[in-house]
Formats: C-alpha cells, structure tokens, sequence
C-alpha cells in the first residue's frame, strides 16, 4: 500500500514545467514537507507556484479535495465501507463530519 499525495498543476506554468530539471526534486521535497491543511507551492523556471501539493493520505483511505482558484483544500480523508456506491459513502462521510445526516429525497408520487 503507502501513501498518496494530491496535488495542483498550473496550465500556464507546462513550459517550464517541461524544462525545469529539477521540478521532479522539488515535488518530491514539498511532498516531505507537506502538513495536513497547508499546501507547499512548488516552483518551476519564473513561476514561483507552477504546482502546488495540497495533501498527502494513507492508500487505504478516500481524501476528498476541492479544487479552485489555484490551490486545493482537502475537505477530509475517511474510511470509507459498506454496500453503497462510492458517491454515496464519500457524500456520508463528508456529512458527518461537518454534522450532519444524509438522507434521499422521498420520490414524488
């Protein structure tokens, strides 16, 4: 198993991207220093933020990021079991832990 790390590429940034050889390294050492709910910037060619990693999680474990206006926010990491769909059991999760239920609409008749 291990870990995961989510992170944000910037589209403006593909060229240096390309061309910077040291971004592998500088992903690799923001991904070390990453501190749950404080992304790192990582650096490529003029741009001081052409990635930026948001947050590192157990494989074993679902992280639901948000991701918008450039960076990205893990919303929660959760185990996540049971019968239902993905979808349902990530919305659930999410649910409880800002406290609150979910529950289905009751259809229409």
């Amino acid at each position: 198993m291990g870990y995961n790390t989510s992170m944000i590429l910037m589209n403006d940034a593909t060229q240096a991207i390309k061309e910077d050889k040291d971004f592998g390294a500088n992903v690799a050492a923001a991904m070390t220093q990453i501190v749950r709910g404080t992304p790192v910037d990582v650096s490529a060619g003029n741009h001081v933020n052409a990635a930026t990693v948001i947050e590192t999680h157990h494989a074993d474990t679902t992280a639901l990021v948000s991701f918008g206006q450039n960076t990205g926010m893990c919303l929660g990491q959760f185990w996540l079991c049971g019968d239902e769909s993905h979808e349902i059991k990530v919305a659930r999760a999410l649910a409880n832990s800002l406290g609150y239920t979910l529950h289905k609409k009751p259809k229409r008749k």
